[in-house]
């Protein structure tokens, strides 16, 4: 082999090696951005779907609550209707007659006061006729 034959197969080689260490370096840098492409897709996929799952749980779960308002909300107003239609009224009913029974009672209590001292008065005045007549039949 001569000169000329020597540094053709250098070159072959050295271009073999060369291949070599660029496919080594491509293929590395393909996998690395293979594998942050596919966990960054298979991160959206996941938080997709675990979006589609919570909204669906949560719809799910917001049903019941939500045709519970709706009954409280009913019961409310049924209460609320009661209140104004029934209770209310009678509530004014009782409350009229508590005080027209108080001012008949106030003004009874007065009477009785007066009548107290009428009676005091008549007492005494009987009380005293009464020694009157003593005296007068015993003379």
């Amino acid at each position: 082999m001569n000169n000329a034959e020597l540094l053709v197969e250098i070159e072959k080689l050295l271009d073999r090696k060369l291949e070599e260490k660029l496919d080594q370096q491509l293929e590395v840098k393909l996998e690395e951005k293979l594998d942050r492409m596919l966990d960054e897709k298979l991160d959206e996929k996941l938080d997709k779907k675990l979006d589609e799952k919570l909204d669906a749980k949560f719809k799910e779960e917001l049903g019941p609550i939500r045709q519970d308002i709706q009954e409280l909300k009913t019961a409310v107003h049924h209460t609320n209707m009661r209140l104004d239609v029934d209770v209310v009224p009678r509530l004014q009913t009782i409350e009229s007659c508590y005080l027209d029974t108080y001012e008949r009672y106030k003004d009874g209590a007065e009477d009785i006061e007066n009548l107290k001292g009428d009676m005091e008065l008549v007492k005494g005045i009987l009380q005293e006729h009464s020694r009157e007549l003593q005296r007068m039949s015993a003379r």
